[in-house]
Formats: structure tokens, C-alpha cells, sequence
């Protein structure tokens, strides 16, 4: 599975955009890791940057007055309780290359795509500035 930004994942927003991209780096970053050293660092650093960015998200919404806010933080309650659960399994032969795979798009494709996407229609409807 090739896992590489696209601009189409935009949303319209630079901040948010340049932390999708980088979200995606890290992501990729995590699926090529290549030994078990090197995914537990790569994965640590994945989810800690997953816990960043979706702060950044819920302190914006919260500040726009989102009115899907409740219903995007617990999308990213899930999302991070898996990862957790994720990384607490790493190297125990529980998770196959797939399925670490399939979460990872579902993370970022997903997600971006419905959730994040959602946010920004709201965004420009508004006429809301931008995080930059």
C-alpha cells in the first residue's frame, strides 16, 4: 500500500493542511518502519503527532462554535484509543501488515476526507478565517 499525500486531501485550511501532510509523513513513515525498534519509535511518533494535531482541530472547532464538534472529538477519541492499542501490540503477532495498514488509511484517507472535509465546508460557509 502506497500512502503519499495528495491535494486532494486539502481542506482549504494552510495550518491544518501542512498538519495533514505531515500526519501523512509520519503515517508512511510508521508503515515502512523496518524492523520492531524502528516501529515502536516511528508508531510513538505517529500517535503522538495524531494527539497534536487533533488538539489543534478540537481547540478550533470549540473556537468557530462547530456544531458537529462533539460528534468529531469522539472520532478522535476512537482513533486514538485504537492507535494506543495498536502500539501496546506491536511485535506480539496480533496485528498483521494489513490490518496495521488498513487503520493507518482509515486514519488519515478517512477520516480527512469525511470528517476533516465536513469542517471545512463549514469553514467557508461561514466565512471563518483561517487558522494562518
Amino acid at each position: 500500500m502506497t500512502l503519499d499525500w495528495n491535494d486532494r486531501y486539502n481542506i482549504g485550511d494552510g495550518k491544518i493542511d501542512a498538519e495533514h501532510q505531515e500526519w501523512f509523513r509520519l503515517g508512511k513513515e510508521f508503515l515502512t518502519a523496518s524492523n520492531l525498534k524502528s516501529m515502536h519509535q516511528s508508531g510513538e511518533a505517529f500517535s503522538q503527532y495524531t494527539q497534536s494535531h487533533f488538539l489543534n482541530e478540537e481547540v478550533f472547532m470549540r473556537d468557530i462554535q462547530y456544531p458537529f464538534t462533539s460528534t468529531h472529538v469522539q472520532e478522535h477519541e476512537g482513533l486514538v484509543s485504537t492507535l494506543n492499542k495498536i502500539l501496546d501490540v506491536l511485535g506480539q503477532d496480533v496485528l498483521s501488515q494489513d490490518e496495521l495498514e488498513e487503520f493507518v488509511n482509515y486514519c488519515l484517507v478517512k477520516h480527512i476526507s469525511t470528517y476533516d472535509t465536513m469542517l471545512a465546508v463549514y469553514v467557508k460557509r461561514n466565512a471563518i478565517a483561517p487558522l494562518l
